[in-house]
């Protein structure tokens, strides 16, 4: 037995003795009696402090006593090992878990002698399996999170909870600025939060920290900074990174006097590897549904588009879904009018919309002005460092441009417009603003291309009907009177207006000849006259297009022209027939700039229709008064045929027929004295002069008819004659003069019709003058022969004259038009008459 006893003692002794592990040895009651060293040195109490007490109540953490009771209670029972892990108290009171395994010892009776409690420290384990597990939960539920936030707090909660720290903190990398976005935990389990902007520099963050905690820490109750001095804390930082790209950082601040281990490093930048892996993966599912929803909303706003052919449906479509694909305070459509040189605000919305809708620009100015000239994009994320950004807009409306992003709208190489997008919400544009916004601009250029040619195609044909119509209109009708107001009104449909004119050309004048519109002043425009030499009507003339004035009170060309003080915009449009311009239409406005190139070509086109409606009244007018004149000329010739039959028969019965009878009567004497020598040739001598009186007679009867001379001598030596004669029968000095003709005879038919003519103007003179004085002057110039008759007489109206169709005129008239010639009659009241006649002749046998 004595052996026995010391076996245990022995082996007793040999387990206390064990170094590596923490042993007790308990009596069957359960309190101590021995303690090796290995369990003072890790738990702090010695054997003295703890002997005699129970197991259960030494220092264990809350619950662990009534485990051990129950543990205890199960291994007397059984009799058998049991293992158990129990969280001890140390005297410095931190918590060590240590395994135990629990063995009893017996007697030679078989009943318990000791219970041995051999326990290996492993709280590191422990913590180490509890940071695996918490490692491994924040990954999977970090890599469940879309929200960086969220990411970064729940890290740090983790962080908080793995390692024993005072302070802590994370910053995202924003790239514009190259800085952190950093949120501040100044005290742990506070979820107040100080939101810094940090430098990535970890020495320089650091010390903005310490001097943030100073701040909101080292204040008295009076808020003056305290004279205590703070100690220096430990602080421990990892970085975020995805690769070789930091993309932010975790900083932690730990008690003092504590100091981070090695593996409290490990930990940490473990745990921001996770945090970079889920932030960097909630980037991309965010990216990602970012380009489905951009690809969704492109193909979307690709099929809005092109559904419809309304233009301002379309605009307003693009504008809505740029400022919402791209996340925009405003955005508008600016498209290019190229006959004004000038760019159109044609759709808007978001800001000052509703004041530049509509809004016209000088093209070459501004941002968007460069982006349409050189058909190239533009990223502004800063306009005020942009030279060519222009703030007139900003001036106007007190709107504060920030950043523009401008695409050109182009329909193959021709560029048409541009989208111009303003102001990025909460961020400024990026690169793949600009990209997005060119993708959508690919499809919004087709469809208002598309919109555009359906516009200018229902324009086109809208304009061809009123054409159409107006056509309809103008030829209804061959009264010339009604055909100028009928043009002015179709006119006034086709292309609006304030006020519009029709002026015919009348040799050297331009003649008002219909008027219509809103000015009352210019009804008495009617009828006026102005030069042809008038600057724009030359340029109208000599280029058969029409001119357009955009203001026409600084324009020279316009200064004098009518008096019109109210004319603003103003155009003029040729009336040409047969590549021959008689007149021109002019409209004007008070508005500027109020006719386009477009109005032009279609004001041209519209002319052109008028022009022939114009030709042809004034045909069937020529033609009405030609059949008129025809009727009195038949008339007019028939009585003066009738006239002159008459006058030959009173003459040769007055005249001829007494002188015949007084020769028969003498003859009948001579018969009779036939015997008388003396008597017959006094009788001879009397019949002599007789038949010499007879024959001059008959001779004057044959020239008034025509005379021979113009068969004979020619018709300068006739008109000669016939001016000689004038003279000696009428108490008018008349004066001939021939030119350039000496000898030369000309055609018979010439020389017929113009002695006709100076004879009818020398009646006219006669019959309607009142004049003292007529010069005749006929004289061959190059290719034509020229007739002027001009008196000092009482002078008349030749429009007049021609109301009334005079026959004298109108007798000259049809002879000079045999001649294919043309007749100038100049005259006025009390100013004289001078008719100008010119023939087309050219000598076979000279050079002229």
């Amino acid at each position: 037995r004595f052996r026995a006893v010391k076996s245990e003692r022995n082996f007793v002794s040999a387990i206390l003795n064990t170094e590596s592990a923490l042993v007790l040895v308990l009596n069957p009651g359960g309190r101590v009696l021995r303690a090796n060293k290995t369990y003072e040195q890790n738990i702090g109490y010695t054997i003295d402090e703890i002997r005699g007490k129970p197991i259960w109540d030494l220092p264990l953490a809350p619950g662990e006593s009534q485990k051990l009771k129950t543990v205890f209670k199960r291994v007397q029972a059984n009799q058998s090992s049991v293992e158990l892990e129990i969280r001890w108290r140390t005297k410095s009171d931190q918590q060590r878990v240590i395994s135990w395994a629990v063995n009893v010892l017996h007697n030679n009776l078989g009943k318990v002698d000791f219970v041995i409690f051999t326990g290996v420290d492993i709280t590191g384990q422990k913590q180490l399996e509890e940071r695996l597990l918490a490692i491994h939960h924040l990954g999977r539920e970090l890599n469940l999170l879309r929200d960086e936030v969220e990411i970064c707090t729940i890290a740090l909660e983790t962080t908080s909870f793995l390692l024993n720290i005072k302070s802590a903190g994370y910053g995202l990398l924003y790239q514009p600025t190259g800085k952190l976005d950093y949120h501040y935990y100044p005290k742990r389990g506070v979820p107040k939060t100080i939101e810094l902007s940090l430098p990535v520099d970890t020495d320089k963050r650091i010390t903005a920290l310490k001097r943030q905690r100073r701040s909101a820490n080292g204040r008295d109750e009076t808020g003056k900074l305290s004279l205590q001095r703070l100690p220096s804390p430990g602080w421990l930082t990892a970085f975020m990174q995805v690769k070789d790209r930091i993309i932010g950082v975790l900083d932690v601040e730990s008690f003092d006097p504590h100091q981070f281990s090695a593996d409290d490093r490990q930990l940490l930048q473990t745990l921001a590897d996770q945090t970079a892996v889920a932030i960097e993966n909630a980037r991309l599912y965010h990216e990602t549904q970012k380009r489905v929803e951009e690809l969704t909303t492109l193909s979307l706003i690709s099929q809005a588009v092109t559904s419809t052919l309304d233009l301002e449906e379309t605009l307003t479509l693009v504008i809505n879904h740029t400022i919402r694909i791209i996340d925009a305070e405003a955005a508008s459509v600016v498209l290019s009018d190229d006959d004004k040189k000038e760019l159109v605000f044609q759709a808007a919305s978001g800001g000052i919309a509703n004041q530049i809708h509509g809004m016209r620009m000088p093209a070459g100015q501004g941002i968007v002005s460069w982006v349409v000239e050189h058909g190239q994009s533009v990223l502004a994320p800063d306009v005020a460092n942009d030279p060519r950004f222009l703030n007139t807009l900003d001036q106007m409306t007190g709107f504060t441009t920030q950043s523009i992003l401008c695409v050109p709208l182009q329909s193959g190489e021709k560029v048409f417009g541009a989208i111009e997008v303003v102001n990025k919400r909460h961020d400024t544009f990026t690169a793949q603003d600009l990209q997005l916004l060119s993708w959508l601009a690919t499809p919004a250029s087709i469809a208002i291309d598309n919109a555009r040619l359906f516009q200018a195609e229902h324009t086109a044909r809208q304009q061809a009907e009123r054409l159409q119509a107006a056509t309809a209109t103008l030829t209804s009708t061959l009264n010339l009177d009604q055909v100028l107001n009928d043009i002015l009104v179709q006119l006034e449909s086709v292309i609006p207006c304030d006020n519009a004119y029709v002026f015919l050309q009348d040799e050297d004048w331009l003649k008002v000849v219909a008027w219509r519109g809103i000015s009352t002043e210019n009804r008495e425009v009617m009828g006026s006259r102005y030069p042809v030499k008038s600057l724009f009507f030359q340029e109208i003339k000599n280029t058969g297009y029409p001119v357009i004035l955009d203001d026409a009170r600084t324009d020279p060309r316009f200064v004098g022209w009518m008096n019109n003080k109210y004319a603003r915009g103003w155009m003029g449009v040729p009336l040409m027939a047969q590549k021959t311009v008689i007149g021109c239409l002019t409209l004007d406005s008070q508005n500027l700039a109020a006719f386009t190139h477009a109005d032009a070509a279609l004001a041209k086109a519209f002319a052109n229709q008028a022009t022939v409606a114009i030709q042809n009244a004034r045909l069937f007018e020529e033609v009405q008064t030609s059949h008129a004149q025809l009727e009195q000329l038949s008339q007019r010739l028939v009585e003066v045929q009738e006239t002159e039959r008459r006058r030959i028969a009173r003459e040769l019965h007055d005249e001829a027929g007494q002188a015949l009878t007084s020769l028969m009567i003498g003859l009948h004497v001579l018969e009779k004295d036939a015997d008388n020598r003396q008597s017959v040739l006094a009788r001879v001598s009397e019949l002599k002069n007789l038949t010499k009186n007879i024959s001059e007679d008959l001779h004057r009867l044959a020239m008034d008819l025509r005379p021979a001379s113009l068969d004979y001598l020619g018709l300068v030596a006739t008109l000669g004659q016939l001016v000689t004669k004038f003279n000696q029968q009428y108490d008018i000095t008349a004066k001939f003069e021939a030119v350039g003709l000496d000898q030369e005879r000309l055609p018979a038919t010439i020389e017929t019709n113009l002695y006709r003519v100076v004879q009818e103007a020398l009646t006219n003179v006669v019959r309607h003058a009142q004049a003292t004085r007529v010069d005749i002057l006929i004289e061959r110039r190059v290719g034509k022969i020229v007739v002027v008759v001009e008196d000092n007489g009482k002078g008349f109206d030749p429009e007049e004259a021609g109301r009334k169709k005079r026959l004298g005129l109108l007798g000259i008239r049809e002879r000079v038009k045999m001649l294919d010639g043309t007749l100038r009659v100049e005259s006025s009241p009390t100013a004289g008459t001078t008719i100008n006649v010119e023939v087309p002749y050219v000598n076979s046998n000279s050079d002229s």
